[in-house]
């Protein structure tokens, strides 16, 4: 079991004074294509925080975004279990935030609407080399008998989906397409465009 750290509060100046480094927000625009949630802690301070969680299994995956993320965290990786009621099997998970800060203003404006994960229209400025692998390592997975690697895009809408295509297409020379997964899509990055 994990230790429990009680966590690091900060005051408003030191809250403000927080400052993402460009390469961990291209790291996070990554993550946010992915699986990692955002959310306002409160209406009244207006601050974005972000939550990383994965599943016990990628516990080494979580463990090694948490030590990119930990200078804006408030504390450690923290490990949960629920029971599902249809199956009766408990499931564990681990999970850690960043701080409330205005400093994660910018990027949870460009990717919520009315609390819903959207895909911004400036997408094709926003994906960098480093955004695409932590997108992949986040919601990708590799088909080893077609060779190909589908991106899990079901939370998204047809018209993003094509915008994402667009942007993949056009930034790294692939030839992606969108595929039907019961009532939503996702998109595949075909055998040529991976390295062997």
């Amino acid at each position: 079991e994990l230790p429990f750290l009680y966590p690091k509060a900060l005051n408003n100046k030191e809250r403000n004074a927080i400052k993402l480094p460009n390469y961990l927000r291209d790291i996070l625009i990554g993550l946010i294509l992915g699986d990692i949630h955002g959310r306002r802690k409160t209406l009244k301070k207006k601050v974005a925080t972000f939550v990383f969680k994965q599943g016990i299994i990628h516990q080494d995956y979580l463990y090694h975004l948490y030590d990119l993320f930990k200078d804006f965290s408030p504390g450690i990786p923290r490990l949960h279990s629920h029971i599902d009621k249809r199956t009766e099997k408990v499931y564990s998970y681990l999970t850690f935030n960043t701080y409330s800060a205005p400093c994660f203003n910018e990027l949870y404006d460009l990717f919520y609407q009315n609390k819903i994960k959207v895909i911004p229209t400036i997408m094709g400025e926003l994906l960098t080399p480093v955004s695409l692998a932590y997108w992949i390592c986040d919601d990708g997975s590799y088909n080893k008998v077609g060779k190909y690697l589908t991106l899990c895009t079901d939370s998204f809408q047809l018209e993003e989906i094509e915008l994402l295509i667009e942007v993949l297409n056009k930034k790294f020379n692939f030839n992606c397409y969108k595929i039907k997964s019961g009532k939503n899509y996702r998109i595949i990055i075909p055998t040529k465009n991976l390295p062997y």
